[in-house]
């Protein structure tokens, strides 16, 4: 047992030197070459001025007029108008505080996913629903408020829906 002392001790320090280094390297470095750089905010956005999670509902229907019909719900009212584009209504969707937190709008199929994507974040998220069938994806842009039901493959766009600008990390 002797013999094996001096190995049993050199090992023991090469491991604790390894994760020390190991540790040490993985460790933020402080940021000594002064301010971070800012990013310009990326735009939000809002339709017909009205702007999700800040809009009260009551705003909302002094701008959009009064609703085609209403579907209540347990955390909610969702508001239906006509929208134009063929059978597909436009909807609004206000919470029980009262306040606008969510606007689908239909689109017509000739909108291009390239032209309404522009001036997005590069950070999307791409969720997958009943279109998928047909080639639909949701495509979400957290920082900006903004989602499109698009076919990228197509280049069409079938409904623009605006919610509160969010980030990732505080959704997930």
């Amino acid at each position: 047992m002797n013999k094996w002392w001096p190995f049993l001790l050199v090992f023991c320090v090469f491991i604790v030197g390894t994760a020390a280094f190991f540790w040490a390297r993985a460790r933020p470095t402080p940021n000594t070459k002064g301010p971070r750089p800012t990013t310009a905010p990326l735009p939000s956005f809002a339709y017909k001025d009205i702007h999700p999670g800040t809009t009260m509902g009551n705003e909302t229907v002094a701008r959009l007029g009064k609703p085609s019909r209403k579907e209540d719900s347990k955390d909610g009212v969702t508001l239906i108008y006509p929208s134009g584009v063929g059978e597909r209504p436009l909807s609004v969707r206000v919470n029980t505080t009262g306040i606008t937190t969510l606007i689908k709008e239909p689109l017509a199929e000739t909108s291009s996913f390239s032209r309404l994507s522009q001036g997005l974040s590069t950070r999307a998220m791409v969720l997958y629903g009943p279109y998928y069938y047909f080639g639909y994806t949701l495509v979400v842009y957290l920082e900006n408020g903004v989602a499109l039901m698009a076919n990228p493959t197509n280049n069409t766009v079938r409904e623009r829906w605006y919610f509160p600008p969010n980030t990732s990390a505080s959704v997930f």
